[in-house]
């Protein structure tokens, strides 16, 4: 079966435009006893209650076929060896933020599923080749769930560069409060420049 062309709509304006009902709303949210027993034979759905069900359903199906996509960027600077990555939200279109709780900068998912996540990282370190490892917590750095070291870091003179792009399950995330954090796992500290940035897609659901 091929996707439809095109998402369903229905009842998206706030009042009638026309009609009979015009200047009237055309939704009225459905009584919980009628959320709660459905109409029954004999009971005609109102017209502005079934454009409420079908609305919300519309609607749904809108927010959960979203792009959920986000790409965030570093402040150039040290990091100290177990030290994280520090981002800014440079490009949201999914409800991503960043924060800090108990001292580890995060990255918020916000829908648990499997993602794209497309790494540019620019180190200088003349010391040896720098580890970074992409960290999934459960909730707000909360609870560990995995992690995953990231492509090993190409040298160009002593500037290293790791340029990832794979698929990862972000599992064990939550609807509100999954969490990722890139940190530093080099044994030394590395300098990070301020052109470093991922991307974050979600493909579909978790793994």
């Amino acid at each position: 079966m091929a996707q439809p062309a095109q998402l369903p709509t229905w009842a998206s304006n706030t009042n009638y435009a026309s009609g009979a009902d015009a200047g009237l709303p055309t939704k009225i949210e459905p009584t919980s006893d009628e959320k709660a027993s459905g109409f029954y034979r004999g009971k005609r759905a109102p017209p502005r209650k079934f454009n409420w069900i079908v609305n919300l359903i519309c609607e749904w199906i809108a927010w959960l076929t979203r792009p959920v996509v986000a790409t965030f960027t570093f402040a150039g600077g040290t990091v100290a060896d177990d030290g994280y990555f520090s981002p800014t939200l440079a490009l949201d279109s999914g409800d991503f933020s960043v924060g800090t709780s108990f001292g580890v900068p995060y990255m918020q998912v916000p829908l648990p599923g499997t993602y794209r996540v497309d790494v540019s990282l620019h180190m200088t370190d003349a010391t040896a080749t720098p580890t970074i490892k992409l960290i999934n917590y459960n909730a707000f750095g909360g609870s560990y769930n995995n992690s995953v070291d990231l492509l090993p870091a190409q040298r160009d003179t002593n500037v290293y560069t790791i340029k990832d792009h794979a698929i990862h399950s972000m599992t064990g995330l939550t609807t509100i409060g999954g969490t990722i954090a890139l940190q530093n796992v080099s044994g030394h500290s590395v300098s990070l420049h301020s052109t470093s940035r991922i991307t974050l897609t979600r493909i579909g659901d978790a793994l």
